[in-house]
């Protein structure tokens, strides 16, 4: 089932998808693990000697028994087949959990009943390393081929969100692999233990887990009471759920688990006394609901082999969950897909791995023995290896938290770890029962956690506590005795994939400009626009001879606007109101409109995930938008409920509907090949056009990386498979119109200018007669489609509010805000006296020159930004307004009719109100306040923060105080430049190899310059040591307290209207105070150097721009219903 570092750990608590039973009987170790049949061995504490069933086993008789026993697992095999086949026609179901088919493994965990405080220890399932064989390397070396199309094993019945079911076949394969992968696994125990036996392993998850109290289940009982009714999905073979209702935390008890055996297995388990209080039945929890609630539903390490994550969570909050007091409990993995882990983890795996190797070097073999460590670097497992191995295996990981968040209020939340010691360390137990040994697992342990807390890592094991709430409901709260914080939603991880999206297509355009595209070619426009037509011409024509004129329409993800124009001009929509996620794209848009059409019409900035339009509307949109949204259940259910007119309405859809991240079938890429080596042939002109495509050497065509794809666009196809069969869920289709479109887009990239002549016509007719022969014959299917859809009503989904700002924190004692007031005030007066003595970098003038470009988003500064969008006039408040120089420009360039600044420094205010001119003496005033302490009591147009939040330390306070006080809530805005990276400086390890690689590429190329870059004490020539946390704090308390939080914290609290990345950061690490010595003509072209590689890495998402230009806008918190990503 789930290779879980601490599932051992889970023993204690709640919820077996990974169930298996382990313990001690006189001096014997039994380890139970069933995954589809019935498998057993049995060792010695020493995990050696497997011992058959009710015999005391010897060395000797062991070897006797060797061939004797191959021919037992022979029969057994046999057996186990034929029981498989019984239960599969009898109950129709499939592998564990319905995650494509997922038992468990079980392992030994020597210690964990005191751990636990079981009395019969439950062994918490591990998983072993995806695909490894033996000893062998080449299982996970080579180019990651990514997420594939996963096994989905359906939706539940009655369910909007049920998803297509796959074939029996499919689901028993499923079985059949995690069951020899754990049967393997079962050898690996035997034959040196895991790495989670170690007591003091044990020990520490025990703890964790146990959240203060003496183990897992003594806290559920502490802090949520007993006698309670219980589900467990995936029980597997029930170990845990016995001891929850054996302790009294559970009155009475319900399993359900695909596994037929495990089933079996379970309610074999169960005591006399316990019998009529517990039972485990065969169920798929994603195809069947069971109709009964439950004061609380359990996952022990079954939830990430799900993929119809949104259908499970509805199924839970709208049946099995009781609304009054029901409680999910989770322990689960929640990081990256198919174990894809970020830099940030690689680096600190290999940081800990050489560390351990340097001081204790007799154990570098014990270390080399993992295929993935070569002393040097970590290679990732071969995410195609783990998915063959298990096509469940961690399909939606990612993905739990923040879906489960649009259904539930999140309780408890604790990082348990272990993520560390499953790819350090395997079955090294009996290498670890040394001092040395046990040396060597404290220090993996204190560094699990150091690096988790620290923020460097996420902790990719979690235990959590959800409750069922009410989706009109906004609360804030926290719960009884728990010091666990709220979850808010990953708005900074959708304002992320915003930027890169948006950044993506601006440079695709420059491309399109430079070269043109596949899709410009006139016979690949003209053949396109008659499949789109379906007999009309022209797609509008066909719209309009099949369902009429005068529509209101709205096109979501409306790009630059092009065909919505031409869809009011020629009459299929009467009016049209277009959203995007980018502002650039938005503002092409409206400048597109004509005159005579702009009453008609309007284009704006609105994620359609989280902001739910409220009109309704006779044409809903999508063109080539659809497969860039993750939550589909949740737009689907917008549509249907809100922005599509139930009589008559339509959904018109020109999409991409194929694979995720580009990962087409072997049949598709056989295509591909087959084609590429005919024009070859026939056109051998042509050859260098064709290998200019890096996909393809001439022989074989490599894939897309998943992993690229993802990093470039985190929304890119992310679920496009999955488009066809949610929408079914939700309306009816009317028209289904294949267009093809993708073996263009691997075949030319950006070959407008080589097809234009005769020969390149024949090349684009013959792929376009190739395309759609393969897709008529049905050997590869068409990834772009043309749909229309209907609207049919199904029974009201209510998809939830969205979760209230969190309470505000405690106000910093007077004391405190003194002395920072008192220390930020003499750092700022050295910092002018430096910036008089040699300039700052951010004076020099082609610093001041870029950024004031980037600010202002095409008007030329950020005030004429502010001024062309926002209009002139404002009402402002300026927050941390410093001496003023913005600010008096703000008052006489017009956009502000008056404006308030407040600081802490009296010495800033005073060097404010001296630069205020005469002429503007009545419109503005500075004056000595602390923002977070006293309210200001007047209500303005716009409220301004110049590097200034990223001080405040209460977030939640200012943020509400600006929400209910400070901001007009009929059109107010809030002004942001700011830096919103790490807190204290300390910036990410990909960070810092990108101001390593600058600074040596430029003292390579401006030798000169060596003093000047060495004049930085962060740098030596070779390494980049980041700023010292504890002098940065000590310097001023307030620097950069919670920067990284800023983002997040807004989201709760308004509405994002644009988000300009801005960069700076690499100056401020490379230059401090070095004006002078950049003024000359070789120090203008480092300065354009750093300039052009800081926004290369920007954009590349290899790097996150620290600082941004944003402008959020007032939002009433009882207002609509937010969908979240």
């Amino acid at each position: 089932m789930i290779f879980k570092f601490q599932q051992f750990v889970f023993n204690a608590l709640l919820a077996g998808v990974s169930p298996h039973y382990v313990h001690d009987t006189h001096g014997m170790r039994v380890v139970e693990k069933v995954g589809g049949g019935n498998s057993r061995l049995r060792y010695d504490k020493a995990g050696k000697m497997p011992r058959t069933h009710g015999v005391r086993s010897t060395r000797k008789l062991s070897q006797m028994l060797l061939l004797g026993g191959a021919f037992v697992i022979v029969i057994q095999g046999i057996f186990i087949v034929l029981i498989v086949n019984f239960y599969t026609s009898s109950f129709g179901s499939g592998g564990s959990v319905g995650g494509g088919g997922a038992p468990v493994s079980s392992q030994e965990l020597k210690g964990l009943n005191e751990s636990f405080g079981l009395e019969s220890s439950h062994d918490a399932s591990f998983e072993d390393w995806p695909g490894l064989k033996g000893s062998s390397k080449e299982a996970y070396r080579g180019k990651e081929q990514g997420d594939h199309d996963a096994v989905d094993d359906g939706g539940h019945v009655g369910s909007p969100s049920a998803q297509v079911t796959p074939t029996q076949n499919a689901v028993d394969e499923a079985r059949k692999k995690t069951q020899e992968k754990w049967d393997n696994a079962q050898q690996t125990f035997a034959e040196g233990g895991a790495w989670h036996q170690h007591p003091l392993v044990t020990k520490t998850y025990a703890e964790r887990l146990g959240a203060g109290s003496e183990d897992r289940i003594s806290h559920l009982i502490d802090n949520y009471g007993e006698g309670k009714t219980c589900i467990s999905i995936g029980c597997g073979d029930g170990g845990i759920e016995v001891e929850l209702v054996r302790r009294g935390f559970c009155a009475t008890l319900k399993g359900i688990d695909l596994s037929p055996v495990r089933v079996a297995n379970s309610n074999a388990k169960v005591p006399e006394d316990l019998k009529d209080r517990m039972e485990f039945r065969v169920e798929d929890a994603e195809k069947n609901r069971v109709q009964e609630s439950f004061d609380v539903v359990l996952f022990n390490h079954a939830l990430h082999h799900i993929s119809n994550l949104e259908g499970i969570s509805e199924a839970i909050r709208d049946h099995l969950m009781n609304p009054d007091g029901g409680i999910l409990v989770l322990e689960e993995y929640v990081g990256p897909v198919r174990w894809q882990f970020p830099p940030e983890h690689v680096a600190e795996i290999v940081r800990l791995l050489k560390d351990l190797e340097r001081d204790h070097p007799n154990y570098i073999p014990i270390f080399r023995q993992n295929p993935l460590w070569d002393g040097d670097t970590f290679q990732l497992p071969d995410p195609v290896s783990v998915e063959k191995d298990d096509p469940s295996e961690t399909v939606r990981s990612n993905e739990i938290v923040p879906v489960l968040s649009n259904y539930f209020k999140i309780v408890e939340d604790v990082p348990t770890g272990g993520n560390f010691f499953q790819w350090i360390f395997h079955n090294a137990y009996n290498a670890l029962k040394t001092e040395e040994g046990n040396q060597i697992v404290q220090k993996m342990l204190d560094r699990e956690m150091e690096v988790i807390r620290s923020g460097v890592v996420k902790s990719d094991y979690v235990f959590q506590v959800w409750k069922h709430q009410n989706h009109d409901a906004v609360d804030d709260g926290g719960h009884v005795g728990s010091p666990a914080a709220q979850v808010t939603p990953t708005q900074n991880a959708v304002d992320e994939a915003r930027k890169k999206t948006q950044e993506k297509w601006d440079n695709a355009q420059q491309t399109f400009a430079e070269g043109g595209a596949w899709h410009q070619h006139p016979l690949v426009t003209k053949t396109y626009a008659e499949r789109l037509g379906a007999g009309s011409g022209d797609r509008i024509s066909h719209l309009i001879d099949n369902y009429g004129e005068g529509k209101t329409c709205i096109s979501i993800g409306c790009g630059d606007g092009g065909i919505e124009v031409e869809l009011v001009r020629r009459g299929f929509c009467a009016t049209l109101k277009g959203i995007d996620l980018s502002p650039v794209r938005v503002a092409n848009s409206n400048a597109k409109v004509p005159e005579d059409l702009k009453d008609r019409m309007e284009f704006r900035v609105e994620d359609a995930e989280k902001n739910r339009v409220q009109e309704s509307f006779d044409v809903v949109l999508f063109n080539h938008a659809l497969h860039h949204i993750s939550n589909l259940e949740g737009i689907s259910e917008a549509i249907r409920d809100h922005l599509m007119n139930p009589d008559g309405g339509i959904l018109v859809l020109e999409e991409y509907v194929g694979p995720v991240r580009w990962q087409f079938p072997p049949e598709h890429v056989a295509e591909i090949v087959r084609l590429l080596k005919d024009l070859e042939r026939d056109h051998p002109n042509y050859i260098p056009i064709f290998r200019q495509n890096p996909l393809w050497d001439g022989d074989t065509f490599q894939l897309p990386d998943p992993v690229s794809v993802e990093k470039d666009d985190p929304s890119e196809t992310v679920r496009s498979n999955e488009i066809v069969p949610v929408l079914s869920n939700y309306f009816k289709i009317v028209e289904d119109v294949p267009t093809g479109g993708n073996f263009f887009q691997w075949i030319f990239h950006n070959a407008y200018n080589a097809l234009k002549t005769e020969e390149g016509n024949q090349i684009v007719q013959k792929m376009l007669d190739r395309e759609m022969e393969v897709i008529r014959s049905g050997v590869v299917k068409s990834d772009y489609v043309f749909q229309v859809w209907k609207h049919q009503n199904h029974d009201a989904v209510d998809d939830g509010g969205h979760v209230g700002s969190p309470a505000a924190q405690v106000t910093p004692t007077q004391n405190a805000v003194d002395e920072a007031r008192k220390k930020t005030q003499e750092k700022w007066d050295n910092a002018q006296q430096t910036f008089a003595e040699g300039g700052a970098w951010h004076q020099h003038p082609l610093v001041t020159k870029t950024y004031a470009e980037r600010l202002g988003a095409g008007s030329g500064d950020r005030i004429s930004h502010l001024i062309d969008n926002y209009g002139g006039g404002k009402t402002c408040i300026s927050i941390g307004c410093g001496d003023g120089g913005i600010e008096v420009e703000l008052v006489r360039s017009g956009f502000c009719a008056t404006l308030k600044g407040i600081d802490l420094s009296p010495v800033r205010v005073a060097n404010s109100n001296a630069r205020v001119p005469v002429d503007l003496k009545d419109r503005m005033e500075f004056r000595v306040e602390d923002a977070e302490k006293n309210r200001v009591q007047e209500s303005f147009d716009v409220v301004l923060f110049t590097h200034a939040l990223h001080h405040i330390s209460n977030l939640e306070g200012m943020s509400e105080a600006i929400r209910d006080h400070l901001m007009n809530p009929d059109g107010g805005i809030l002004v942001l430049e700011e830096y919103v990276g790490p807190v204290r400086w300390q910036f990410p390890p990909e960070h810092v190899a990108e101001i390593v690689r600058l600074l040596k590429d430029l003292e390579r190329d401006h030798p000169n310059y060596i003093p000047i870059f060495r004049q930085n004490p962060l740098w030596d020539g070779d390494t980049f040591q980041l700023p010292d946390p504890v002098s940065v704090e000590k310097d001023d308390p307030s620097e950069t307290v919670r920067s990284n939080e800023i983002v997040p914290v807004l989201s709760n609290y308004f509405k994002i209207v644009e988000d300009v990345p801005t960069g700076g950061n690499f100056f401020q690490w490379i230059f401090h105070n070095a004006y002078n010595a950049l003024k000359t003509e070789e120090g203008n072209q480092i300065v354009q150097k750093m300039l052009d590689r800081e926004m290369e890495v920007i954009r590349s998402g290899v790097v996150k721009s620290d600082y941004v230009f944003q402008v959020w806008k007032h939002q009433n918190h009882d207002e609509g219903d937010v969908l979240n990503e």
